[in-house]
């Protein structure tokens, strides 16, 4: 199913010059270990001081090694060792369960903030726990870290050996690892701009400016229109804010004490120019740069008004997404898949065309407001947001067509469902370039409950097309308002799911390295717009390092705080998502985008959503989107 990929296993730094030695024996104080160290090429460690390291089976000897000079573990052994065999070989024997092995292989990290140390295994490594509790007792005779040193625990593996290890050794969690981080890259990049400190977004007593750079607090609703954001609230990796933050490709960061930091306060108003990596934020002084970073390309849309029927989910593909939006178009190849991947799609869906909105919006004379609000000029932000509510306010007071409800009501009253979920499928979200996430809105409708009939459900829905967070966002891309149109995607809700969650269909921790990346919450509890303070289960599944017969692994970055310790999804659940979101992986690669922007299979990412419904936990796929992080 996947591809044939040989790695180099622990391909962890970048190369330095470096004129020191090659490698010590021992670590007698911090200023040996600083002099070695460097950071490890996954991100999801975060910001950290990392030395490569080899024990020597042979003669039981320990070499922490210049993480400069050498690259790979392999390089090491090779070149200063004398090691002869090939790399396929040296994978195979010191990465696999047998115990007898020539090396055992890990790396050194430390946490500058907190000054603490842990072991970290390469996730495909199947070290015997003798092994490693050798190799901590190795580094703590042999370094100065004593009682300091932990072993991180982050694959299924491992976290098994938790109970039989912590007797003999101190362990560290992704849970323990990442409670205290202060740090969280959202979307890398560099811009000069003026710094803004404004903490509470809905008291703004002026505009932003595209040339701000924006501090605030908590999660904003939206991105605004600025040239970088700073917040001090953590998101979940694959949350709305995190898809649109890298859709815009402006830096964004998490400092989660950013408030604190006196010196960086006393530049508010300054120029500086800001940068975002994967480990930190930089900042310095700059000149004021007044202009435009590159402007877009007007992107016009395209409306199909010659659908103006219900469509059945079996059709979808057949009217195309201009007549049925992206989101109801892309359900529908979902739909096709179901077979072949084996996962299920909710039941009961239709598509409510364009047609019908724009009819609406005809009748709602909402044409009147746009013309006030392309009439504004840049600084009347208060008047903008007035006409948007009052445009919001005709589409749902007036009346919808009536044999479009009734339609509805007839085509949902055959199924065996009684509510169901009418989501938002415009031809300006879900798009190669324009993600759109969270931007408009999805509603419940009950047909046994008055208050959630199928008119309201549809004029909620078509009203979120002009809410003040949407409009802002495609004005940021330059998307044109001529032929913008909303359509209907309706299918059965989801009233028993055990768990939810969301999948990228690569790795987004490490660039050219197979895998998939999945965060997933049990029951109902949202993993793109979770509530404060809630975390979901965050892991990395890699594929094919070619080690011992082993084709996959699952690695850990956190633990549900709702869990108590248990993870969301049993292996097997994982394996049935891994074979479901493959099957539409391939579909997607082979047919519906240029293959070349990606330049390999292991870089293209899909975005979908699924759930595990009922005592059962079947699989369901209710969402895919190309992943334009």
């Amino acid at each position: 199913m996947f591809r044939t990929i040989v790695f180099l296993l622990f391909a962890s730094f970048l190369p330095v010059a470096a004129k020191a030695q090659h490698a010590l024996t021992e670590l007698k104080e911090y200023s040996e270990f600083q002099k070695l160290a460097a950071q490890p090429l996954n991100s999801n460690l975060g910001d950290l001081e990392s030395v490569k390291l080899v024990y020597s089976c042979k003669d039981n000897k320990l070499y922490f090694i210049n993480s400069h000079v050498y690259q790979f573990h392999f390089s090491f052994c090779t070149a200063y060792l004398g090691y002869f065999k090939t790399l396929e070989e040296f994978n195979s024997d010191n990465y696999g369960p047998d115990s007898k092995r020539e090396y055992l292989l890990a790396n050194l990290n430390r946490n500058p903030g907190e000054n603490n140390y842990f072991i970290d295994l390469s996730v495909f490594d199947q070290m015997p726990e003798e092994s490693i509790v050798q190799l901590y007792k190795a580094i703590q005779a042999k370094s100065y870290v004593g009682d300091q040193l932990k072993v991180l625990l982050n694959t299924e593996r491992l976290i098994a050996l938790k109970p039989s290890l912590s007797k003999k050794i101190k362990v560290l969690l992704p849970a323990e690892l990442y409670a205290n981080k202060t740090f969280q890259e959202v979307s890398p990049g560099k811009c000069v701009g003026q710094l803004r400190f404004e903490p509470n977004l809905d008291s703004l007593k002026t505009p932003l400016l595209p040339t701000d750079i924006l501090v605030t607090k908590g999660t904003p609703v939206y991105f605004p229109n600025v040239r970088g954001i700073l917040i001090d609230e953590f998101q979940t990796p694959l949350s709305h804010l995190v898809i649109l933050g890298r859709n815009r490709g402006i830096p964004i960061a998490v400092d989660k004490s950013i408030f604190q930091d006196t010196n960086f306060l006393k530049l508010n108003g300054e120029w500086i120019e800001f940068k975002v990596t994967d480990r930190r934020f930089y900042y310095s002084l700059a000149k004021p740069s007044t202009g435009t970073e590159g402007s877009r390309k007007i992107i016009e849309l395209f409306a199909d008004t010659t659908v103006c029927s219900l469509v059945p989910v079996k059709q979808f593909n057949t009217v195309g997404n201009d007549a049925i939006g992206n989101k109801a178009y892309n359900f529908g190849i979902l739909d096709d898949l179901k077979s072949e991947g084996k996962f299920k799609t909710p039941e009961s869906a239709y598509a409510i065309p364009f047609y019908f909105y724009l009819e609406h919006a005809k009748r709602s004379d909402i044409q009147m407001y746009l013309n006030q609000i392309y009439s504004l000029g840049p600084n009347e932000d208060d008047t903008l947001r007035s006409l948007l509510k009052k445009i919001r306010k005709a589409i749902k007071s007036t009346p919808v067509d009536p044999y479009l409800i009734s339609t509805i009501q007839e085509e949902l009253g055959k199924s065996e469902f009684t509510t169901f979920r009418f989501r938002s499928s415009t031809n300006a979200e879900d798009a190669e370039g324009f993600s759109g996430a969270g931007l408009y809105d999805s509603k419940t409708v009950d047909l046994k409950d008055s208050l959630k009939t199928v008119e309201k459900g549809i004029t909620d829905v078509w009203a979120s097309l002009w809410s003040y967070e949407a409009f802002q966002e495609r004005r940021f891309f330059n998307i044109s308002d001529k032929n913008l149109a909303m359509g209907i995607l309706i299918h059965r809700s989801f009233p028993e799911e055990e768990a939810n969650g969301v999948v990228i269909t690569k790795n987004v921790y490490r660039q050219n390295y197979p895998g998939i990346s999945i965060n997933v919450q049990f029951g109902d509890v949202s993993v793109v717009q979770p509530p404060e303070n809630v975390v979901c289960d965050q892991l990395v599944i890699v594929y094919e390092m070619q080690v011992s017969g082993f084709d996959r692994t699952v690695e850990y970055i956190s633990n549900s705080s709702l869990g108590k310790g248990n993870p969301v999804m049993t292996d097997k659940e994982l394996e049935q998502l891994e074979f479901a979101v493959e099957a539409v992986k391939q579909y997607y690669w082979n047919t519906k985008i240029k293959r070349y922007k990606y330049r390999s299979y292991e870089n293209f990412g899909l975005d979908l959503e699924f759930k595990l419904q009922g005592e059962k936990r079947e699989l369901y796929l209710k969402q895919v989107r190309i992943y334009n992080g």
